[in-house]
């Protein structure tokens, strides 16, 4: 059976409807439309979106040694893109530093990794619009990490309205 080489669960604050992987905060992609509905990705760096505008999002970022199993059942999409890493990949929020609580998503060195988004609650984020520290998130994202050859997006499950705002905008 195989596990993750690294993983944890956290909250992640998100502003904007929007946070980031970088390595380089000059790499982040502007986005006009999201073809995966979740992620867009660039070398050394990466925009995802939250349903929410401003608050946390629950977060499990888990870093493998290779692909890891698809699990679809408990999530409304899910998503995979490749990342060229040429230093660290960290999440952060788009107005903060890196959250170190999390691994760093390069964690295998300078390369190309695959990263798959699972996404549950964009839509009820959208609806809450923002969320304080003390009230439970009702939104969460979990990213898996592994070292891959560059290839397509795939978009694996779409669901929610949040993500085909993003597809057809």
């Amino acid at each position: 059976m195989v596990h993750p080489v690294w993983e944890v669960r956290a909250r992640l604050f998100v502003s904007a409807r929007q946070y980031l992987i970088v390595g380089n905060p000059d790499h982040v992609p502007i986005p006009e439309r999201v073809p995966t509905g979740v992620i867009l990705t660039a070398t050394d760096g990466a925009l995802l979106l939250p349903g929410l505008n401003t608050g946390d999002i629950w977060m499990k970022a888990e870093t493998w040694a290779e692909a890891p199993p698809l699990e679809l059942d408990g999530w409304d999409d899910v998503v995979e893109a490749s990342y060229n890493a040429t230093q660290e990949a960290r999440l952060c929020a788009v107005d903060g530093g890196p959250a170190e609580r999390f691994p760093n998503l390069a964690w295998n060195g300078p390369g190309t990794y695959r990263l798959r988004v699972s996404t549950r609650g964009r839509d009820a984020g959208s609806y809450a619009d923002a969320i304080d520290e003390d009230e439970e998130p009702v939104e969460e994202h979990r990213i898996q990490s592994w070292p891959a050859p560059p290839s397509p997006a795939v978009v694996h499950k779409a669901t929610d309205a949040v993500g085909r705002y993003w597809r057809t905008a």
